[in-house]
C-alpha cells in the first residue's frame, strides 16, 4: 500500500488516467487500450506479445508490485493505492486492480487496470469490484445443498473479459447436474446463464465507453468477440431492452402514483392490504369509518379495525391463517362499533401479474 512508480513519467493530466492491460500467465502484454501504449511510450507493435513486465518496467516495479503480481497469478483479486510520478514532477494518486483470469479452474493471465480516484469515483470503484469480485470459496465450493444460481452469477461476473465457460464446466465447478442447473438459474434470473452473461458484458462496456470512449472494435477485442458486427449487435440489443425497461417503470410509477390517487379519494369506504393484511392504502371514508382520522396507517394491520368478534370474521381469520390470501376473495358481514358491514374482499396484483394482497369495499 502507498507505493510509487517513481521511474515513470507517464500522463501530463491526472483526470485523464484510466490505463488497461492484460498479461499471460508469463508476463507479456496481450493487450492495452490507447492510454497505456501513451502511458509506457510504446507502440501496439512495440507492446503486445513482445515486451513482458521484467522488460517494461524496471526493479523498482518490481520491488513494490511484484507481491500484487504473485497474489493474481494464485487466482486472488489484488486492490491497491499507488501514486504515479508526472512529467512536471507532480504525484498523482491512482487505484490499481489486478482481476485474475480463470479458464477451467486454472489462471491463464491477468487484467490490470490503473485509474485515477477522482476520474473514476466511488460509483465507478464499486462498479468495478461489483463486476469483477473474487470469491475463492464461491469458485471452488462443492457445497452439494440448495439453489446454486447466486454462486453461478457471482462466477460469471468475474469472466466478463475471458469468454463465458461451457455449462459442463459450471455444472462440475458447482457440483450440480446441468439440467438443474439451467432450471434453477431460469427460476432465479428469468434467463439463461449464457444471456446473463452477456448482459454483465454489456453493462461493463456501456461504463467502461462512457469512461474512455474506446472504439467499438476495441471493446469487441476486449469482450472476446470475434467479429465486431457481432458485439455491435449484442450491444445494440442490450441498448435497446434497457430503453424498454425504463419505459415500463416510469409506466408503472404513473399508474401505482394514479391508483393511490383513485384509493385515497375513492367516495365509499375502501382500503388496500398487502398479503399479510397490512394497511397500505385507505380512503377518507374508511378513516372516518374506522376513525383513523389524523392518524397514520403505517404499522397497522386489517384486524386492528375490528374490536368485535362476529362469525364472518371468525371465517377470515382461519383462512388467512391458512396461508392463501386467495381463499379470502368473498362478501362478509363484519361487525364496528355496533355497525354491521358489508364487505366485499378483492385481490390485486402487481405489474407482473402477482398477487400481493387484498382491496376491501365496504358497501
Amino acid at each position: 500500500m502507498g507505493s510509487s512508480f517513481k521511474e515513470i513519467s507517464v500522463m501530463q493530466v491526472c483526470a485523464e488516467i484510466s490505463l488497461w492491460s492484460y498479461w499471460d500467465i508469463d508476463l507479456v502484454c496481450r493487450f492495452a487500450n490507447n492510454e497505456f501504449f501513451k502511458w509506457c511510450g510504446k507502440t501496439p507493435e512495440e507492446l503486445l506479445g513482445i515486451i513482458s513486465l521484467r522488460v517494461l518496467f524496471n526493479g523498482h516495479f518490481h520491488e513494490y508490485h511484484l507481491p500484487y503480481v504473485n497474489k493474481v497469478l494464485e487466482g486472488h483479486l489484488q486492490k491497491y493505492n499507488s501514486e504515479i510520478k508526472m512529467i512536471n514532477g507532480q504525484k498523482c494518486p491512482v487505484t490499481i486492480i489486478y482481476y485474475p483470469d480463470i479458464e477451467n479452474g486454472n489462471v491463464v493471465g491477468f487484467f490490470a487496470n490503473i485509474y485515477n480516484k477522482n476520474l473514476s469515483g466511488s460509483e465507478d470503484e464499486k462498479f468495478l469490484t461489483d463486476q469483477f469480485h473474487m470469491n475463492q470459496e464461491t469458485i471452488l465450493s462443492h457445497d452439494t445443498a440448495g439453489n446454486k444460481s447466486h454462486q453461478i452469477a457471482d462466477y460469471l461476473g468475474t469472466l466478463i473479459l475471458s469468454g463465458f465457460p461451457k455449462i459442463e464446466h459450471l455444472s462440475i465447478l458447482h457440483n450440480i447436474s446441468a439440467s438443474k442447473l439451467m432450471r434453477d438459474f431460469k427460476t432465479t434470473y428469468q434467463t439463461s446463464p449464457y444471456l446473463y452473461f452477456r448482459r454483465l458484458q454489456m453493462e461493463f462496456a456501456e461504463q467502461y465507453i462512457s469512461r474512455t470512449g474506446c472504439s467499438k472494435k476495441q471493446m469487441a477485442f476486449m469482450l472476446g468477440f470475434s467479429n465486431p458486427a457481432n458485439y455491435t449487435l449484442c450491444y445494440n440489443r442490450y441498448k435497446k431492452s434497457k430503453v424498454e425497461k425504463t419505459g415500463k417503470r416510469a409506466l408503472v410509477t404513473d399508474i401505482d402514483e394514479k391508483n393511490k390517487i383513485l384509493i385515497t379519494q375513492f367516495p365509499l369506504p375502501v382500503a388496500m392490504f398487502d398479503l399479510e393484511m397490512n394497511y397500505l392504502l385507505a380512503s377518507k371514508q374508511w378513516m372516518k369509518e374506522f376513525d383513523f382520522q389524523g392518524s397514520t396507517l403505517v404499522g397497522l394491520n386489517f384486524l386492528d379495525a375490528f374490536t368485535e368478534n362476529s362469525p364472518d370474521l371468525i371465517t377470515f381469520k382461519k383462512k388467512m391463517n391458512n396461508g392463501k390470501i386467495e381463499d379470502c376473495v368473498g362478501t362478509y358481514y363484519f361487525i364496528n362499533n355496533g355497525h354491521r358491514l358489508k364487505c366485499m374482499v378483492n385481490l390485486w396484483h402487481n405489474e407482473n401479474m402477482e398477487v400481493s394482497g387484498v382491496i376491501i369495499y365496504i358497501t
